[in-house]
């Protein structure tokens, strides 16, 4: 999806007569981290360095990104460093995806064409950058819960949710960064959360048990793009998802978040018909 580095605050009040339940959400989305970027560098070569040496290097550095390219880190800390200080009471922060820069996952359809040592490589990479936007997060707002959903650059095959020998290594690094590591996500509901995900990268987050919950929806799985179907996980995942809407509380209200949203035209039919059908 696009590249954006910063989106603009959220105010949700539980309540429209209660000031004090009035709660402030910072977005973060589209971060697309590009740690080897060289602010040097044509966006003919996307900012990094070639393999072969032959770079081509730009008469002026564009230290905060460069059009054509995805985000440096100076530029993202300079985003993060303003959300805070723009908004030093901020209770929530969600993050809708994309955290990686792209052209480290890989397309499906090149997967035969690439070595199996090139293709681990980039997949390093991208568990690389994925520590490095939580660290990132972990030192502008320690204290702050942080929810995120899965993005169609985030995992190791484009638009493809994690599958076989690497799903669990994936799910159990994702719970790891976003919330075991992370000190603000200590109050929330952890152990279910480390459960669903492990399950399929879809999780519900209480922000305020009881009346404030964030449902994360691993909407990788029902893009036209996956070529990797898994028919039961779409299942459960929407079994999943019915269950937590009509299970809820009388003043429970929810939060959806995922990254391919539903009307964006990437769904598969029979399952935007089954939303559109039930809600």
């Amino acid at each position: 999806m696009a590249s954006t580095a910063l989106r603009a605050l959220t105010f949700f009040a539980l309540s429209e007569v209660s000031w004090a339940n009035l709660y402030k959400f910072g977005v973060f989305s589209d971060i697309h981290l590009l740690l080897d970027y060289q602010p040097n560098l044509s966006p003919e070569q996307y900012c990094v360095p070639n393999s072969s040496g032959s770079d081509i290097v730009l008469p002026t550095n564009a230290y905060f990104g460069r059009f054509g390219c995805d985000v440096p880190e100076t530029l993202v800390r300079a985003a993060m460093q303003k959300m805070l200080n723009e908004n030093p009471d901020l209770d929530f922060l969600l993050i809708p995806g994309d955290f990686i820069g792209h052209g480290l996952t890989i397309d499906f359809k090149d997967d035969a064409d690439i070595t199996f040592k090139a293709s681990q490589a980039r997949y390093e990479r991208l568990k690389n950058t994925q520590v490095h936007v939580t660290a990132l997060l972990n030192e502008y707002f320690p204290n702050v819960p942080v929810v995120m959903s899965l993005g169609n650059n985030d995992a190791k095959y484009h638009y493809q949710p994690p599958f076989g020998l690497n799903e669990q290594g994936y799910y159990h690094l994702l719970f790891e960064e976003w919330f075991s590591q992370h000190p603000g996500n200590q109050g929330l509901n952890l152990a279910e959360i480390k459960s669903t995900t492990a399950q399929g990268g879809w999780y519900r987050a209480e922000l305020i048990p009881g009346e404030l919950t964030v449902l994360c929806f691993n909407s990788l799985q029902f893009n036209k793009k996956n070529q990797e179907v898994s028919v039961e996980e779409k299942q459960d995942q929407l079994a999943w998802l019915e269950a937590q809407l009509s299970q809820a509380g009388p003043s429970e209200k929810f939060f959806l978040l995922m990254h391919i949203y539903a009307t964006a035209g990437w769904w598969l039919q029979p399952y935007l018909n089954w939303i559109q059908d039930q809600y």
